[in-house]
């Protein structure tokens, strides 16, 4: 029997990013706010470390600038660095040019601070779209990993492009794949698997029977812990990297 691949990553964010709280926490106001993030993500890498996992950091361009060596020290410890944009806007409500400014300037921040190319994108609260897709093929990045078949959530993006799912990599544009978001399916229903908003859409015990269904069925399958933002770290679990 083939060994099992599980995709582990993790979006690099403050609590005071989350959407619910654009409206009474602008950016204006973040830098006077309290910072929880640095001290959660410490604790996610050093669980990392004792198992010899390896994972994927989308981090926000704001918390590079703000938190240099917090992002130093995810890059030497062996994990790659990808972009979680530069101030958590929803990007498949930025106009085009807007949209090419923020993703710029976040990856122009990530590989001042690491040395290293970023290469990968999760779009903030999963706001891909086709329009997004296009900027980063044309910006050269490699993949994106944002996209969720739930049509349940408005906030979730969109796409005009058939996309399997379930397959672990699709091709989306030339030269973009598309590493789509895990989910569970329930009967007729398919809610998501991972993300911090998303713990409590399934049980402990659907969670179990899901891994062990999909580690005999799958060979790779991606699993997202949502920034490590509040008093715990937060993620879905399904990994010993988690």
């Amino acid at each position: 029997m083939s060994a099992q691949v599980f995709l582990a990553s993790f979006d690099i964010e403050d609590w005071f990013h989350a959407e619910n709280l654009r409206a009474s926490l602008g950016g204006a106001a973040w830098s006077s706010l309290e910072t929880r993030v640095e001290r959660n993500t410490h604790e996610v890498l050093d669980i990392l470390a004792e198992t010899g996992a390896k994972a994927t950091f989308f981090v926000l361009g704001w918390i590079a600038r703000r938190h240099p060596r917090l992002v130093r020290r995810i890059a030497a410890a062996g994990h790659e660095i990808a972009s979680h944009s530069d101030a958590h806007a929803r990007l498949d409500r930025l106009s085009p040019d807007a949209l090419a400014r923020d993703l710029a300037a976040a990856r122009d921040s990530l590989e001042q601070i690491t040395g290293l190319p970023v290469w990968g994108l999760r779009a903030p609260n999963f706001s891909i779209g086709d329009a997004v897709l296009d900027c980063l093929a044309e910006a050269g990045y490699w993949y994106d990993s944002s996209f969720y078949q739930f049509r349940a959530h408005d906030r979730y993006g969109r796409l005009a492009t058939p996309i399997d799912p379930d397959a672990p990599v699709v091709s989306v544009r030339p030269g973009l794949l598309e590493l789509p978001m895990s989910r569970v399916v329930i009967g007729p229903c398919a809610v998501p698997w991972s993300g911090g908003p998303n713990r409590g859409s399934c049980s402990t015990f659907i969670r179990g029977s899901w891994t062990a269904r999909n580690c005999r069925r799958a060979a790779c399958r991606g699993c997202c812990g949502a920034g490590p933002t509040g008093d715990g770290v937060e993620c879905d679990g399904t990994c010993d990297a988690c």
